[in-house]
This record gives C-alpha cells, structure tokens and sequence, in this order.
C-alpha cells in the first residue's frame, strides 16, 4: 500500500511529501503564472539585504569612465557591508585574509551579480584642489661648505683675521604654482544585495582552523504536530548558514529530532535559530550540544 504524504506524517514513516495538493487540482500552471507576473517585493525579504554605499572616482578620461569607476566602487562596497553583516547575523568570524582573497577573485571582477538592484541616492561633480609639493627652504649649492660669517667686532677689524666677504643677496624664490585643480565624480547608494548568494560562497572564505571546531548538534521540535508548520521550521534551519549536514535523527509525533554539525556556541545557535524560526517559536540551549524548539505557548482567551 502506498501512502500519502499526509499519511505518511500521521503514521510517523518517511515525512518527505510531494507538492500532490497543487497538482492533482490542476493549480499548478495557474500558480506559476501568478508568481511571474506578480513581483512579491516582501516575499524574498529574508534573502535580501539592503545597504547604502558611496563611490568616488577622479575624471582622467570622459565623463562616463568616471561614473563607471565610482559605481563599481559603491557596487563593491555593498557588497563587503552586505557580506560582513552576513557573518553578524550567523555567528560567523572570518579569516581577513580570506574575506580580501573573496573580494577580489569573486566581487571585483563583478559585483553586480550580487545585487539584485539599486538607486542613487545622489551624485555630482565637484572639484578636488591638489597642492603641489612645497618648495624646499634654503639649501647649500651642490660642493660648497656652509660657512658662517666672522661678524668683526666693534671698532674695526681684528688683527690678522680677515674681514669676512659680502654675503650675497638671496636668490628670488619661484613663483608658488596654483594647485592641481581635479574633477571627480560622488555617488551614494542603496543597493539590494542578494543574500542567499552570499551565504552560498560565505561557506568558502568562513574560518575552520581544524575540522575538529565542528561538533555535533541535537536541535529537539517540540509539539510541532502540523505538517506544514514542520515543514516550514525544518526549511527556516536550513536557511542558517552555521548549521552544516542537517538530517533526521528520529522522528516521533510531537518530538522530532535533527542532527548538524556546527562550531558554533550552544547559546549563540539556539538564538540565531529563534531569530530565524520567527516570533511563533521559542528555543532553549540545555547544553551538551542540544538545543530544543518549541511553539509559543498562547494564553486563554
């Protein structure tokens, strides 16, 4: 006998099921139809990030050289914000040299493959003054010894020394050059960058010193006895870029188990497991490497 995936939920066996619901009423098309033609701005909040960035550039070319260069430097700027409040918000310290080696391999040639879009803020020209270098003071000529004069004393010279001779007159300074006058071009933006692609590289440039950092998790649901509910929780751990090898330990109704790997403190990934499962759930680090997830008890009316 085959099982439903409702079924199969009741029943305690394999809680994978198939999107059956959508098909077998003929929604599917529809449903697809609807999400491409309708943006959803709010739908993928969790994975954008938004940050304001600047870029300056000084004009040696044309105009449109300038703005690309000031661009591309917001553009990465952006990208480096977006990125280092990633590993804020997952717990995560990052090797500087690795994060610079990241920037530069992936982000540099191309940073507008992690935004998924931008407006400016403001931008202009203005004018930059560069002072020339300064003139240097008084300096004794190349092979001559500086000399000080003999000041002979009052009434007249001294016996057997003599007098010492003029000194010159101060050759005229130059003329002090006007500074450097230089175009250059400001921009400030607000940039949408894409999240989930940057928590696909953030595993590449994250520290492990030694596999050894890792140690193994129990993340214990509770009371969670709705498919969909499970479900939707089981996906926002998924989302938690700390969390390494998620899979079933063992599977009860109302007391699901889930194994991972992390190198993160106990206290810290059940906190940024309550952050991510959403206000409905609370979680509770007993130590020893599990953490427990339950719903939010709601008072009687």
């Amino acid at each position: 006998m085959v099982l439903s995936g409702r079924e199969k939920w009741d029943n305690g066996a394999d809680i994978e099921a198939p999107l059956l619901k959508a098909l077998l009423k003929g929604l599917l098309v529809p449903l697809l139809l609807f999400f491409v033609l309708y943006p959803f701005p709010s739908a993928f909040a969790l994975d954008v990030i938004t940050v304001k960035a600047d870029g300056t550039a000084i004009r040696t070319g044309s105009e449109a050289e300038a703005k690309k260069k000031a661009n591309d430097e917001a553009f990465r700027g952006a990208v480096l914000d977006a990125l280092n409040a990633l590993m804020r918000e997952e717990g995560i310290t990052a090797d500087p040299e690795a994060v610079a080696s990241f920037m530069e391999k992936e982000v540099y040639p191309g940073p507008l493959k992690f935004i998924l879009n931008f407006r400016v803020l403001s931008e202009g020209w203005t004018v930059k003054e560069v002072p020339l270098e300064g003139l240097p003071g008084a300096e004794v000529r190349a092979g001559e010894t500086a000399v000080a004069p003999v000041t002979p004393p009052e009434g007249g010279a001294t016996p057997g020394v003599m007098p010492a001779p003029p000194t010159p007159p101060a050759p005229p300074a130059p003329a002090v050059e006007a500074p450097l006058k230089l175009d250059v071009y400001n921009v400030w933006i607000e940039a949408r960058v894409d999240a989930a692609l940057l928590k696909d590289r953030l595993g590449r440039i994250a520290e492990v010193r030694e596999a050894s950092s890792f140690k193994e998790v129990s993340i214990v649901i509770l009371d969670v006895t709705d498919y969909e509910a499970f479900r939707s929780l089981y996906s926002s751990l998924g989302r938690i870029t700390m969390l390494k090898g998620l899979s079933y330990s063992s599977f009860y109704r109302g007391r699901i188990v889930v194994r991972a790997r992390t190198a993160a403190k106990d206290a810290d990934l059940a906190e940024r497991i309550r952050r991510e499962a959403g206000e409905g759930y609370t979680t509770l680090s007993t130590g020893e490497g599990t953490v427990v997830i339950k719903p939010v008890s709601k008072k009687p009316m």
